[in-house]
């Protein structure tokens, strides 16, 4: 439906931020313990808590309100190659009974999980933070390809993405970014994202 779709983007709910719990007495201070307290079955190398929380919250709404958020959300998107499955299978398929039955096991008790835990963030901040580190990997990899004659070039396209980054993290020009972000992410940005 076009007009809750619009009325959803235009009126985001903020996104809920999880709880800090207290620390032991035994824990040390390394920076990645966070990551380290996550279950072994939803820890991917590379990919920090923080990241698959995003995609997690992606995959929930996905789950919930496909026909809001899924015609936004793209394989290339998500840096777990877990929920990027779980993601395509249900935008391949067509809705999560489907994917359930096409799925490896790991896939489907992901999206399992994802069906039982309600979201608590609006589909276009989800879609906005997805994007912004999409957008954010394909800044890297121009700058590390801005050599030599053509440097120019990528040093445009570099400003470019940083001021739809900008207006990605504004609420009143964030419908707008990702309308604008997504198409060129899709022509190209994605082959930078394949494997980043």
């Amino acid at each position: 439906d076009p007009d809750r779709l619009r009325h959803r983007l235009e009126n985001p709910l903020p996104i809920e931020q999880p709880r800090k719990r207290r620390r032991r007495r035994d824990e040390d201070d390394d920076p990645d313990e966070s990551a380290a307290r996550e279950p072994d079955s939803l820890m991917e190398e590379g990919v920090t808590a923080a990241v698959l929380r995003t995609e997690d919250e992606a995959l929930r709404l996905l789950v919930v309100e496909p026909t809001v958020i899924g015609p936004y959300l793209r394989g290339y998107l998500f840096r777990s190659a877990l929920r990027r499955s779980a993601v395509e299978a249900i935008l391949e398929d067509g809705d999560l009974h489907t994917a359930l039955a096409h799925t490896p096991p790991v896939v489907s008790d992901l999206l399992r999980s994802a069906s039982v835990t309600e979201p608590v963030s609006e589909p276009l901040a989800i879609v906005a933070m997805l994007t912004d580190r999409a957008a954010g990997r394909v800044i890297d990899s121009l700058r590390r390809d801005a050599t030599g004659p053509d440097a120019a070039s990528y040093v445009e396209s570099i400003g470019w993405l940083k001021h739809r980054v900008e207006d990605l993290r504004e609420s009143t020009t964030r419908p707008k970014a990702v309308d604008t972000l997504l198409p060129w992410l899709d022509e190209h940005g994605s082959g930078r994202l394949d494997y980043v």
